[in-house]
């Protein structure tokens, strides 16, 4: 008995597609942090510019009573300085915090993302109670 073969369709053409164009991304527009697993720091360009114009280095700090992480502006020559590290393609920038967060004992075991906002004058920073 002769078997039944299944009609060929034609091979899609790039115009048979529709592609997904969406809205751009609001992540680097909205000034948020990331804090991913292992303390790498990650600050969207609107987080950088809440530092202020022309920043390289920073300083992290906590408050113990607020639960709130600090990131302010610093002088090259700052004692516990980290540099802002940029990130190829990226407006984004990075610090490397893990021994920060091991410092303080704080928990790094995933990654976390956080609005940043002004805390105090010159500080910028999260609450890490506040995540995503």
């Amino acid at each position: 008995m002769p078997s039944k073969a299944t009609p060929k369709t034609a091979a899609p053409s790039a115009t048979d597609f529709e592609f997904f164009e969406g809205a751009q991304s609001e992540s680097t527009a909205r000034p948020q942090i990331t804090v991913r697993r292992g303390g790498l720091i990650v600050l969207t360009r609107a987080a950088v510019d809440l530092l202020g114009d022309d920043v390289e280095h920073v300083q992290l700090g906590f408050n113990p009573k607020t639960q709130v992480v600090g990131i302010r502006a610093a002088d090259h020559e700052a004692q516990g300085r980290y540099r802002l590290r940029t990130q190829q393609k990226s407006p984004s920038r990075l610090i490397g915090g893990k021994r920060f967060f091991g410092h303080y004992d704080l928990s790094v075991d995933k990654a976390r993302t956080y609005d940043a906002e002004i805390v105090a004058n010159g500080i910028v920073g999260f609450r890490l109670d506040s995540n995503d």
